[in-house]
């Protein structure tokens, strides 16, 4: 059986765990008792690397289809959580979607950001769509995990697709 359930418009609001030192999310929905225990979604991510991505409490405060990251770098569908911390996807080079960065995309499941949590983009466009501002967003270590760790596809370096998100 699966650990999730379905979570639906009636869960909503639903709460974000980062669990950082795992590099996983999991979305958690409303019960009857209005308590978030309805595990829903997860995803792996990668938290930061350079800097590392704070614990504690916040809320999403501000979305955009493309959030400006460093120096010539975008994420796609950015929810930003905390200052300049964002869920985003993997960087673009560029605002066109044939340009990820790919080695980085490859990377997802271990810390590799400079602060932000990135994403795939299908994984980052449902935290957008699903998880609106004033989401409640909880970032904490943890040494177990609800469910088994997400995994994604891996993109083959010598693709001639090897620029577009699985």
């Amino acid at each position: 059986t699966s650990a999730y359930q379905d979570i639906e418009e009636t869960d909503y609001p639903y709460q974000i765990h980062l669990l950082r030192n795992q590099n996983v999310i999991i979305v958690y929905g409303l019960d009857e008792q209005g308590k978030y225990t309805r595990l829903g979604n997860a995803f792996v991510c990668s938290v930061g690397y350079y800097n590392p991505t704070p614990t504690g409490e916040y809320e999403i405060n501000l979305q955009m289809r493309w959030g400006s990251l460093m120096t010539d770098l975008y994420g796609q569908y950015s929810s930003q959580f905390n200052g300049n911390m964002l869920f985003h996807s993997v960087p673009y080079r560029s605002q066109e979607l044939f340009n990820i960065e790919y080695d980085e995309y490859n990377k997802l499941g271990e810390p590799a950001s400079s602060g932000c949590v990135r994403m795939s983009v299908a994984d980052a466009k449902w935290i957008y769509t699903h998880c609106r501002k004033g989401t409640k967003v909880e970032i904490y270590d943890t040494d177990t995990l609800p469910v088994e760790k997400p995994v994604h596809v891996f993109i083959d370096e010598e693709s001639r697709l090897r620029r577009w998100d699985p």
